[in-house]
């Protein structure tokens, strides 16, 4: 690997797997604008939807080389376009398959960043200057862990089951009922449109089931095409954690193995349909 930490700006990184880190970004083109927040455990990448989704990447330490953040500064949120984000990570991966051999020293790629007014930079063998923007600020109504301090009724599965699922599921769904309850089963899902219904258990003792807290029986219904946004990284995750608060708040954390077992979260906050 060639490259020089550089002190002298604000933040200065090298992404560990650019595919990787693309493949995390894939899963959050809901809409075309990301925030990104910049901290000292990493990235956070951040999507929202006509304020009912709001879909979020976690970005920790373990994806980077280097991760040098100015000490006692706090980087304001930058807004920039997926599309560009996305093409100009694509422009820093190995040109030849071939690099494939060395993937662990020749897949990466440099980040710098100055704060307000300057460049967010992509580096490896050639550079990328991205223009960023003050992002719209961030809707409260999906701000679920900072607005409520009740306990949510939680539930852990693997993936596969919640899969299979939306692989029967289209647009000629409108509605999707969730149901969470301390009785088993412990999960219910009711999809429904115009003569259309499907109903899924998955009983404690399934294969699937991995662990749940409820204390009480929750349902609340989202519209279809909320919970299908989800769709990308359900389909890169093993494990999904489910979360339903009294008001219907809904949260869905999607776990995702990444390179030497690592693991990744992205996070979708839904709210419920009224």
């Amino acid at each position: 690997m060639d490259y020089a930490i550089d002190d002298s700006v604000l933040f200065y990184g090298v992404i560990k797997n650019v595919k990787h880190v693309l493949k995390l970004i894939k899963a959050l083109e809901i809409k075309n604008v990301v925030s990104l927040y910049i901290h000292d455990e990493g990235f956070i990448l951040t999507v929202e939807d006509q304020r009912a989704v709001k879909a979020m990447a976690y970005f920790k330490l373990h994806l980077f080389h280097i991760f040098n953040l100015r000490e006692g500064v706090n980087v304001p949120a930058l807004g920039l376009p997926v599309d560009v984000l996305s093409n100009g990570l694509r422009i820093m991966l190995p040109a030849s398959e071939i690099a494939n051999v060395l993937q662990g020293a020749n897949d990466y790629c440099e980040v710098l960043y100055d704060g307000t007014g300057s460049y967010f930079t992509l580096r490896h063998t050639m550079k990328c200057e991205l223009v960023p923007f003050e992002p719209e600020e961030e809707s409260t109504q999906l701000q679920f862990e900072e607005s409520t301090t009740e306990e949510s009724q939680r539930m852990i599965m693997k993936s596969v089951w919640f899969k299979d699922l939306m692989n029967d599921l289209d647009s000629g769904y409108n509605k999707v009922s969730l149901t969470m309850s301390p009785n088993d089963p412990p999960f219910r899902v009711v999809a429904e449109g115009t003569d259309l219904l499907t109903e899924a258990d998955c009983p404690q003792d399934s294969e699937p089931f991995i662990n749940f807290v409820c204390n009480q029986e929750l349902t609340f219904s989202y519209l279809y095409t909320h919970i299908v946004q989800c769709k990308r990284a359900l389909d890169l995750s093993n494990e999904v954690s489910l979360e339903m608060y009294n008001n219907g708040a809904l949260r869905l954390f999607f776990q995702i193995e990444g390179p030497l077992g690592k693991l990744d979260t992205i996070q979708f906050n839904v709210s419920m349909y009224s």
